[in-house]
């Protein structure tokens, strides 16, 4: 089953429960895939493809999203660095006014 919107983890991009499950059993670390976040998370993930229901797969996406971000395996946007301007629509607003 397709995730509505995919994960990008360090090691690439997980779209669907099928990704996830290879992700767990092939490429995740030995000493991480037997922690109870891991496990929860790769039953979730076979109870959505089995049941084929969306509050299934809203679970388990959840649940991976947690225990991906918990062993800080997701791939967050960098930071901007200091000498880089932000973009601030609100304050861009802001000086439209005068």
């Amino acid at each position: 089953m397709d995730f509505g919107k995919p994960i990008q983890t360090k090691r690439g991009v997980l779209k669907s429960t099928e990704d996830a499950l290879h992700f767990i059993e092939r490429e995740l670390p030995a000493e991480l895939s037997g922690l109870s976040r891991w496990t929860f998370a790769r039953d979730l993930l076979i109870e959505a493809g089995r049941t084929e229901k969306k509050r299934d797969l809203k679970c388990a996406y959840r649940q991976l999203r947690q225990a991906l971000s918990n062993d800080l395996l997701v791939d967050t946007p960098r930071p901007l660095e200091p000498s880089e301007p932000s973009h601030d629509p609100a304050k861009e607003q802001q000086g439209s006014d005068v």
